[in-house]
C-alpha cells in the first residue's frame, strides 16, 4: 500500500462545520457551481493560469455528487466513484473507489484548530506494484494535494 498525504489547509470554521458539510458529499454540488461563476474563475485563474482553470471547469462538468458518492464521468476506463464507507464524527470521512483502477481508499481528516477553525489533510492510499508506483504517485499526490486545496475552498458557512 501506497500512501499519499496532503499538505494541511487551514479552514476558518470549526471542526464540527467542516464534518457537516463534507459529510454529505452533496453539500460540494455548490463548489462544483461556484466554478462555473466568472469571478471565481478569474480569482482562480490569477493563481494557477488561464489554461488550468479550463482544464478544470471542463473536468468538473463530467463529476456528480450525492449524499453518500461522488462519480468522476468521461474516464477511459468508465465511471470512476469514491463512496463514503464510514463517517467518524466530527473527526473523519472515509470513503472508497469503487470502478477504480486500482483499489483506492481516501480519507479526509478534520481536526479542531481553535474555536472557530480547522485543520483538513487528505491522505489517499492505492495498493500499487513497484512499475505502478513509479507511473502514478505524482498524479496521486497532486490529487491528495488538490481535494485537500478544493476543501479548503469551500463555504462553511
Amino acid at each position: 500500500m501506497s500512501d499519499f498525504v496532503s499538505k494541511i489547509k487551514q479552514v476558518q470554521a470549526s471542526q464540527e462545520a467542516v464534518f457537516a458539510k463534507i459529510s454529505d458529499l452533496s453539500n460540494l454540488q455548490a463548489l462544483k457551481e461556484r466554478m462555473a461563476e466568472p469571478d471565481a474563475q478569474a480569482k482562480i485563474a490569477e493563481q494557477v493560469g488561464d489554461e488550468k482553470v479550463s482544464q478544470m471547469a471542463q473536468y468538473l462538468d463530467n463529476v456528480s455528487f450525492d449524499t453518500d458518492t461522488i462519480t468522476f464521468g468521461g474516464s477511459p476506463v468508465g465511471d470512476i466513484c469514491l463512496k463514503v464507507v464510514e463517517r467518524e464524527e466530527p473527526k473523519c470521512v472515509k470513503m472508497e473507489g469503487q470502478g477504480t483502477p486500482i483499489p483506492l481508499n481516501l480519507w479526509i481528516q478534520v481536526v479542531p484548530n481553535g474555536d472557530d477553525a480547522s485543520a483538513i489533510r487528505v491522505t489517499l492510499r492505492a495498493e500499487l506494484n513497484f512499475f505502478i508506483r513509479q507511473m502514478v504517485s505524482k498524479p496521486l499526490q497532486q490529487a491528495a494535494d488538490g481535494i485537500a486545496e478544493m476543501l479548503a475552498r469551500v463555504d462553511y458557512t
